[in-house]
């Protein structure tokens, strides 16, 4: 299901239909502000969720219902260091109980990934995304065998969700098998960077 900025209150008893089919398909996009946290309210059994979670300054409440089965987290909110509302963030997702699989886009603080990876008690992979891959290699090294670089430009980006909303191999299948192979040392420990899959 994709939520745009677009989409308001009025649009209530579509989301109270769709309850069946997100919990199918267990596939949320959102891209819109603050108003649609309301709605968020009547959500339940999200397994995935790609979108931000940042809004006027405050994070998103993780403590609704909607992310208590959250497994897959991609936020496209900037994480920065001296923001504060990084510290809440970080925060907010270490209390999710179902998550997985985290993924943060462009520069993120090495401390802050760091933070994450030992403050998630469940997470098996943290992906950090990249445009390009000059940005990518230079991205901040973090020796965890969960760690993962990943090179997709905004084009391919939603190509690659709906082919994983459709149930395909998307970054989130990539990211699984190359953590794998790295578990079974057929890929050094200390390599990080994916680029193609």
């Amino acid at each position: 299901m994709y939520i745009s900025a677009q989409t308001t209150p009025t649009h209530k008893p579509y989301w109270q239909c769709c309850g069946s089919v997100l919990k199918s398909y267990h596939w949320l996009f959102s891209h819109g502000g603050p108003e649609l946290l309301e709605l968020l309210k009547e959500l339940r059994g999200i397994r995935r969720w790609s979108g931000f979670v940042l809004f006027d300054l405050s994070v998103i409440d993780f403590n609704l219902p909607a992310f208590r089965s959250v497994t897959h987290m991609d936020v496209y909110d900037d994480v920065d260091s001296d923001a504060p509302s990084t510290a809440l963030l970080c925060a907010g997702l270490s209390a999710l109980p179902a998550l997985t699989h985290l993924c943060l886009n462009r520069g993120v603080d090495g401390q802050i990934l760091q933070n994450l990876l030992h403050g998630c008690p469940h997470l098996q992979i943290l992906v950090n995304m990249w445009g390009d891959r000059i940005d990518a290699i230079a991205a901040a090294g973090v020796e965890d065998i969960r760690y993962v670089v990943v090179v997709c430009d905004a084009l391919d980006y939603w190509f690659d969700w709906e082919v994983g909303a459709r149930g395909g191999t998307d970054f989130w299948a990539a990211a699984d098998d190359f953590v794998r192979r790295k578990r079974g040392r057929e890929i050094e420990e200390s390599c990080y960077l994916l680029e193609k899959w």
